[in-house]
């Protein structure tokens, strides 16, 4: 009976840990950051937003039918 917590304490706590250990990444993997921002075309265009018109007269004002 001993033996269960053990065990869980490593399956819960300890495999993760062992898991996550990794040689990490290089910096020839990494490449070179991009500072720039591309250009999309419209971008600079607001959205424009949809016209919608008065609501039914028989609904309620908080939504419920």
């Amino acid at each position: 009976m001993r033996a269960f917590p053990i065990t869980l304490l490593a399956a819960v706590v300890f495999l993760p840990m062992l898991s996550g250990c990794d040689r990490g990444v290089s910096k020839e993997e990494l490449r070179s950051p991009v500072f720039e921002v591309p250009k999309v075309s419209g971008a600079e265009d607001p959205y424009p937003l949809p016209k919608l018109g008065p609501p039914p007269p028989d609904s309620d004002p908080f939504g419920m039918p």
